[in-house]
This record gives C-alpha cells, sequence and structure tokens, in this order.
C-alpha cells in the first residue's frame, strides 16, 4: 500500500485529522503518513485491523535488518498515535528503540575553499542558488524549498522564513553577493509564488497558451540528490550532508567574530545549547583566552 492509496482510505483521513488537530506540521504529518502505509503494507492486513502487536513485529525485525534506533522509535511515535487515536485501539507496552543523543553523528561544516569548490562544481543555476542561500543565509534545506518571492527583501537584504521548524518564524540575512543574481533569476524563469518551483503544475483548462493555476515547491529530496552528486564528484571526506552548508554558515560566523547570540538567532534556535551543537569544529576558540589582569591600567602595578 503506498501512502496515496492509505491517505484514500477513511482511516488514512481520519489520521490526517487528528493530527492537524494536534497541531502537527505538514512535514510531520506526510512523514507519519508514510511510515503508517509502510508497516500497514508489512503486516498484509487492512489498515483498520492494524494491531500494536503487529507494530512490535515489524519494529524488532527492522531493527534486526538495520534500521536506526532514531526511525524505530519515530515509527513507534507515529504507530501509537494511529492505533491509539484513529483506531481507538489499546497499546501494549513494549520498549521503544533508545535513542541516544550523544552518539548521532553530525555533519560536518565546510571550510572555505570547499565552499567555494562546491559552487564551482554545481550544474544548474537553480541548485546553485540554492546551495549559496542555504550557506549565505543559513536556511534548512525545507526552507530554501519552501521560500516564496514575498519572502525575498531585497531592499532591506532580508530573508524571512515563515514556517520554520516547530512552526516558528524568524527573518536572517540575504547576502548581497546573492541578490543581483536573484533578481536576475526571477525575472528569467518567472516564478509566480514559490522561489524554487518544482516542474509539476496544474494548468488552466481551454486556454490557447499555458496558464499556471497552482505550482508547489522543488522537492528536499531533489536537493539532496543534486548535493550528494557534486560531494561525491568533489570525494569530499568526512560526514557531509546538505546540512552541512547551514553548519558551515554557523561556524563561519562565529570564526569572523560574529556574537553567538546573533548566530542563534540566525539559524532560529530556541535554545543556546543547539547552537553550540554546531559549533563543535572550530578551527578556532571563539573567544581568545586572556587574563583579567592583563587588562588593569599600568598604574595597578605599582602597589604590587
Amino acid at each position: 500500500m503506498t501512502k496515496a492509496e492509505f491517505l484514500a482510505l477513511a482511516e488514512g483521513q481520519n489520521f490526517v485529522s487528528a493530527m492537524k488537530l494536534t497541531g502537527l506540521r505538514p512535514v510531520t504529518i506526510n512523514n507519519y503518513a508514510r511510515r503508517v502505509s509502510v508497516v500497514v503494507t508489512n503486516a498484509r492486513t487492512p489498515a483498520a485491523e492494524l494491531t500494536s502487536e503487529q507494530v512490535e513485529h515489524y519494529i524488532r525485525e527492522s531493527i534486526l535488518r538495520g534500521m536506526s534506533n532514531i526511525n524505530a522509535a519515530t515509527t513507534c511515535v507515529a504507530l501509537k498515535f494511529f492505533i491509539t487515536r484513529v483506531l481507538r485501539k489499546p497499546w501494549h507496552d513494549f520498549p521503544f528503540p533508545r535513542v541516544h543523543r550523544h552518539r548521532k553523528r553530525r555533519s560536518r561544516p565546510l571550510s572555505r575553499d570547499e565552499i567555494v569548490r562546491l559552487l564551482q562544481y554545481t550544474s544548474g543555476r537553480r541548485y546553485r542558488l540554492m546551495f549559496a542561500l542555504m550557506y549565505g543565509s543559513g536556511l534548512r534545506v525545507g526552507e530554501v524549498c519552501r521560500l516564496r518571492l514575498r519572502d525575498m527583501d531585497f531592499h532591506s537584504f532580508r530573508v524571512y522564513i515563515r514556517d520554520a521548524k516547530g512552526g516558528r518564524q524568524r527573518e536572517t540575512v540575504l547576502p548581497r553577493y546573492l541578490a543581483e543574481e536573484l533578481k536576475t533569476y526571477i525575472a528569467e524563469r518567472r516564478p509566480l509564488v514559490y522561489l524554487f518551483p518544482s516542474g509539476r503544475a496544474t494548468y488552466a483548462a481551454d486556454t490557447l497558451f499555458p496558464v499556471i493555476m497552482r505550482s508547489a515547491p522543488l522537492s528536499s529530496r531533489s536537493v539532496h540528490r543534486a548535493f550528494n552528486l557534486v560531494r561525491d564528484a568533489l570525494e569530499l571526506p568526512g560526514l557531509v550532508t546538505v546540512h552541512s552548508l547551514r553548519h558551515s554558515f554557523a561556524t563561519h560566523l562565529v570564526e569572523y567574530s560574529l556574537p553567538i547570540f546573533s548566530v542563534q538567532r540566525l539559524l532560529g534556535h530556541q535554545h543556546l545549547q543547539t547552537t553550540l551543537g554546531y559549533l563543535s569544529s572550530l578551527s578556532k576558540p571563539i573567544v581568545e583566552d586572556f587574563s583579567p589582569l592583563d587588562r588593569l591600567p599600568d598604574t595597578a602595578y605599582l602597589h604590587l
């Protein structure tokens, strides 16, 4: 059963409605629906007859086949929501896969030379602009995909993120280097709503010339695929993902002596500890060590 087939069922529609009432974001709703459809397919049973025992069997088998604990735990949360709130069935207690935060591998930031090489070797103007925005503005991959034309302020050089992680809103800096490039791109491509639309669009019927009625943003999967192609071609060492561009934004700003609290605001982190986790690969300390005695006036030494 595909995700679309599951969502076409009454159980799938009730699942989506319940998640929206809870306040879950569209990305989370899409992720949970996909996981439920996979478990239903594996159990070979109608969605309405799914039980928590079948979910436990799927989780245990998947972990033996190499599923990570964080993916297994997310699947448990999605299925528990579906079984208890939609199907109104009891959930028997079984141990959720434990996620160790300190064991989570974090993608490393790129050096300035690697950023230049990455942008030079990226084929396609659209992806090159997206990678430059992710590094120059500290955007997540989902945020850059969902950017709208009204989110770009070329007068004050700001980018407005209206639906960030956790449903929060923020604004960040628009690189002046990219402003003219983006204006030229917009004039040539003429996007309607999204700055980087996908090729899938709904056109008006019975018109001599095609008229776009509805457009969709470029999928994050396409951006990941384009980044991985360039990364593999450059043979970049270590764990390098598209999120490394956002890490590089934070790391390089701190190395340029921007206060850590300003970096936190630009990244949209709710907790400072999250921002500090981005800076684990700094090539130099945030502030050079010094003694307060060395900052006293020279007259203070006269009575020592």
